[in-house]
């Protein structure tokens, strides 16, 4: 497991300075109440020549999550790395730029949807990184759950953060909070605008693929809700019925051939 050779990926002792006067920073890993399928739902919502009910559908479903007080069955919540610097106390809710992690609840990426692998990047340890796939990241203290994700795609919450994430608890020392270094916050975020400028092009060359990709990924209701996600974080067929004469507003990138 895990044969690393990578040196920008590697972690360091430090975090990333903070500036005076600001309370969290880029790197930071917080735990918060949120859905993973939420950063699924903007990709879909994004990507150009994407169907009119599959967008309302994606839409629709965006926004229920958004408005429920509970996003995840996740007690303490789900890991978030921080992707910007904030002035604000963690618990406002104000609008962050986040990067979501989770295990999948153990499903192998060959099972799940394909927008997953496509916006998926493993964390050491995981036995996702081989000599073949050696893309991947390393926290500081070393990430205490093997086999972790970070879905690739910043997105903004409005969601108050939780608590620090800390690391498992050893022996005679002191609890550590969890973090990623400047590198490899900066790495991750470079990262996640090369999937997504590389995810626009592949569904400008096939007009049908975002269409089809949103399909699976709507069809695996069962998967997600065991990986913790509200059962209010998908839409129904009959949801989307509902809203097929709502007024659709696309964006730019939604409208056919741009």
């Amino acid at each position: 497991m895990d044969p690393c050779h990578c040196s920008h990926t590697r972690p360091i002792d430090n975090p990333a300075p903070l500036p005076a006067g600001y309370r969290t920073g880029l790197g930071d890993v917080y735990m918060i109440n949120e859905s993973i399928c939420i950063p699924f739902y903007d990709i879909f919502r994004q990507s150009p020549n994407l169907e009119r009910t599959q967008y309302i559908q994606s839409s629709h479903s965006l926004l229920s999550v958004c408005s429920r007080q509970t996003a995840t069955r996740h007690v303490d919540g789900r890991p978030c790395i921080l992707m910007d610097y904030h002035e604000e106390s963690y618990v406002r809710k104000i609008a962050r730029k986040v990067c979501l992690v989770t295990t999948y609840s153990g499903h192998q990426m060959s099972t799940l949807p394909k927008i997953c692998k496509e916006f998926s990047i493993p964390v050491s340890p995981s036995d996702a990184i081989t000599a073949e796939n050696e893309d991947h990241v390393h926290s500081s203290p070393r990430w205490s759950r093997e086999n972790a994700w970070i879905i690739a795609w910043v997105f903004v919450t409005r969601r108050p953060l939780i608590r620090r994430m800390q690391a498992k608890r050893e022996a005679g020392r002191p609890s550590e909070n969890v973090f990623f270094s400047e590198s490899t916050a900066e790495y991750l975020d470079a990262a996640c605008m090369k999937l997504r400028t590389e995810w626009m092009a592949k569904c400008r060359k096939d007009p049908s693929l975002a269409g089809r990709y949103a399909k699976e990924f709507h069809d695996h209701r069962k998967v997600f809700a065991a990986a913790g996600a509200s059962n209010y974080s998908l839409a129904t067929q009959a949801t989307c019925r509902t809203m097929r004469h709502s007024a659709y507003k696309p964006t730019r990138q939604n409208r056919t051939g741009h």
